[in-house]
């Protein structure tokens, strides 16, 4: 029983300039708006009103654009709106992965190429040194020794060969160990920072994101793609291909695959308005998605060639410029601000990014990769067994041990890990 709103108030004041008496009536039809068919008539709503001439002034979020436009008269616009989608908010990632997470794939791979690269130049390097006490043929150390003494630096433990050993490269080693000095440490600080605050998945915030995370959407009504999509785009076409009729039971079955159309009335501050029927329990769950599929100006509409529609101009116009508009926005807004509204327009989605207390969820990854290691380690040594006796019962003594490398290659994240939790 209360006449308020931001449109509700210019249209009251422009009959208080132009002093004529009304009579509100409320479209009873689902779509509020109406349809227009192909033979270039309306159905219902708001616009099929005006158009059969059975309303002078009607008010409702009317866009700006074709095909009302060409068929009613829109007055000067009085707010632009963005037409978007509720989307649901990252999801929080599991820790199994955080000892990778510090460096990117291409880091990672660097860093092995030169452990390798390193390791080899140490092993040429003895190759080319003439003879000495510690050189000689016999005395050699082979490339997985050099191997071992680089992943003993990179791990910050002792090399696993004797340092008198590796005196004729003692100068690459040296270099090595004040390279990996950096790495592990901007590793472990890296590594802290990802293991105590949450880590979420990507925010969906275009239309390719939603087209590549499977996400489909939905409307109480067919709405005009044409205008609210960009159809030369190749992902908005694929886009509407996922639309669904809003049905409330199939669609609490997915929330979490559902993006909900809505408008948000641009401006400080910014409000969301509900396209798709979405409860307060699964708002908590969403956020408004940052790229507008299209925007619009908002007008009041009045009938073709209707004598009002300058006169509304007129009035319109001043209350623009004088800042009342903007001044009963800000008022309106602030009068129905709701918590849950306010959230949805968070920039991240992200729930809850403060530092939390480390638990076994936060290091499992750790010791899962330790154990895989272990394992593999443990089937490599009793495969060595066999394979010496199978070369002990063929008279040859010449066993290539490959335990010990892999048990350091598992252990190396692991360890870096839990050494500075």
């Amino acid at each position: 029983g209360v006449l308020d709103g931001i449109e509700m108030k210019i249209f009251l004041e422009v009959s208080r300039r132009l002093n004529f008496t009304w009579k509100l009536e409320e479209p009873a039809e689902k779509n509020k708006w109406g349809q227009k068919f192909e033979n270039g008539s309306w159905s219902g709503g708001i616009i099929g009103a005006l158009v059969d001439g059975r309303a002078d002034v009607g008010f409702c979020f009317l866009w700006l654009v074709d095909p009302q436009a060409s068929d009613i008269d829109l007055t000067f616009p009085w707010n632009s709106v963005c037409n978007t989608f509720l989307v649901p908010r990252p999801e929080r990632l599991k820790k199994l992965s955080a000892i990778f997470l510090p460096f990117r794939s291409s880091l990672w791979g660097s860093l092995t190429a030169a452990t390798m690269f390193v390791a080899t130049v140490m092993w040429l390097l003895a190759r080319l040194s003439p003879p000495g006490a510690l050189n000689t043929t016999e005395g050699r150390l082979s490339w997985c020794d050099y191997l071992l003494a680089v992943l003993g630096v990179l791990t910050m433990a002792n090399p696993a060969t004797s340092q008198h050993r590796l005196y004729e490269v003692r100068h690459v080693l040296n270099s090595w160990a004040v390279f990996t000095l950096l790495i592990t440490t901007a590793y472990s600080s890296g590594l802290v920072s990802h293991l105590t605050v949450p880590t979420y998945s990507k925010p969906l915030d275009t239309i390719r994101a939603l087209v590549e995370a499977d996400i489909y959407w939905s409307s109480a009504y067919y709405p005009a793609v044409e205008i609210l999509f960009d159809i030369e785009n190749s992902w908005h076409s694929r886009f509407i291909r996922k639309f669904q009729l809003y049905n409330e039971e199939s669609h609490h079955k997915r929330p979490h695959t559902h993006a909900a159309l809505g408008y948000v009335l641009e401006g400080k501050p910014p409000y969301y308005l509900e396209g798709t029927p979405v409860s307060r329990e699964e708002m908590t769950e969403l956020r408004v998605m940052r790229e507008c599929i299209s925007r619009y100006f908002i007008s009041l509409g009045l009938s073709k060639m209707s004598p009002y529609t300058t006169a509304f101009n007129e009035v319109l116009v001043r209350l623009i410029e004088t800042g009342i508009v903007q001044y009963w926005k800000k008022s309106i807004l602030y009068r129905s601000v709701d918590p849950i509204i306010t959230r949805l327009f968070d920039k991240t989605g992200k729930k809850d990014v403060r530092p939390e207390m480390l638990r076994m969820e936060n290091v499992q990854g750790a010791f899962l990769l330790l154990c895989a290691g272990d394992m593999i380690c443990i089937l490599v040594f009793i495969a060595e067994l066999s394979l010496k006796c199978i070369l002990n019962s063929h008279n040859v003594n010449q066993v290539c041990y490959v335990s010990y490398p892999l048990t350091v290659c598992c252990v190396l994240p692991s360890s870096l890990l839990i050494l500075p939790v």
